[in-house]
């Protein structure tokens, strides 16, 4: 026991080394560190552990009495780490929290650790993200069911953005016959179809790239969902099933949504070229076809919640689309007809 004076030392563990081993952080003014900070350079030590890929061992301390970090070697010259206390004159009180459990952050938020975590490039989204979804999860009480309100509420936010990039969409599909001609005619003069194919955009109003608007829009939200899914993980595991689906945080048994989606798409597809027949075929069409196929085969183990929400996602794209070739359909239906005679034949 050490005396009046001396200094003490409390040896939490053994500190790993090499390539893989967990991390040992420390953690001062509400920020982690992988190394002891000089002594007045910080407010408040807060505490030291380890940190892996999927566990987490670490002592946080709300009250340490003045200690610090030490970094050292036991009696058998193993690095250890640890607290120490310099002239300590009588008893300390630790007070805080020891936690070891899953690296996930959901936990680790409630242990008052979320410094821990590295959420990456786009952690404010993903834990707003993360946030809204445990919140749509006490609301229904089920991931399934906050899955599919998830998904309902960010189609309705985004349809505003999306309406006048599906309505391109669909007016590319109306212009089809008519890029056809162009390429027929200036088939052996590249710049002039350029030139015409532009001219043709301006006409009618339509963006030759708003069809990549809706895919840019949803793909991080799907990262963003992923992710959460992945650090809620823990708790979707012991939470309630989804129909068929035990836990959303794994794949799905049977593929069934793998499926179901792989199909539903595959019908998007030939519905958009269904209506438009005259068409030109080439690579963007057998892209089109290849996508659905290419994307089941490299994620189909990726969690079954993840293919619910795209499910739902093809689901809602698919009404949406409908409702606004309904639109243009009746805007053609009031469009006045050109007199016979007033307009140029078209060659």
């Amino acid at each position: 026991m050490a005396g009046p004076g001396e200094r003490v030392r409390l040896v939490l563990g053994h500190r790993p080394l090499g390539e893989g081993a967990p991390r040992l952080l420390f953690l001062y003014d509400g920020r982690a560190y992988d190394a002891p900070l000089d002594v007045g350079s910080y407010s408040q030590f807060q505490g030291l552990g380890l940190v892996g890929k999927q566990v987490v061992f670490f002592l946080r301390l709300d009250q340490g009495g003045g200690a610090r970090p030490f970094l050292g070697q036991n009696a058998s010259g193993q690095p250890v780490f640890g607290l120490e206390w310099e002239a300590l004159a009588g008893e300390v009180t630790l007070e805080g929290v020891l936690y070891a459990g899953r690296n996930r952050y959901l936990l680790l938020e409630k242990a008052g650790l979320e410094a821990l975590v590295d959420l990456g490039l786009f952690s404010h989204f993903l834990v707003m993200v993360m946030r809204f979804f445990e919140w749509l999860y006490h609301l229904t009480g089920n991931y399934g069911w906050a899955i599919i309100l998830f998904t309902l509420i960010t189609r309705v936010v985004l349809y505003p953005l999306m309406r006048n990039q599906l309505r391109s969409m669909a007016k590319m599909q109306q212009l089809a016959p008519k890029i056809k001609k162009l390429q027929e005619r200036y088939k052996d003069d590249r710049e002039t179809l350029q030139k015409q194919m532009m001219e043709l955009y301006r006409a009618e109003g339509v963006n030759p790239l708003g069809g990549c608007l809706p895919l840019i829009l949803q793909m991080p939200l799907l990262i963003l969902l992923w992710q959460a899914i992945m650090y809620s993980a823990e708790q979707i595991h012991l939470s309630p099933g989804f129909l068929w689906l035990s836990d959303l945080s794994q794949p799905d048994p049977y593929f069934i949504l793998v499926i179901l989606t792989t199909g539903l798409m595959l019908l998007q597809q030939w519905l958009t070229q269904r209506k438009v027949p005259e068409a030109p075929t080439g690579g963007g069409q057998a892209l089109g076809w290849l996508f659905p196929v290419i994307m089941a085969v490299f994620f189909m183990s990726f969690p079954a919640g993840l293919w619910l929400y795209w499910l739902l996602t093809t689901v809602f794209q698919m009404g949406q689309q409908m409702i606004i070739n309904w639109e243009l359909a009746r805007e053609r239906g009031r469009a006045p007809t050109p007199p016979a005679g007033n307009g140029s034949k078209a060659s």
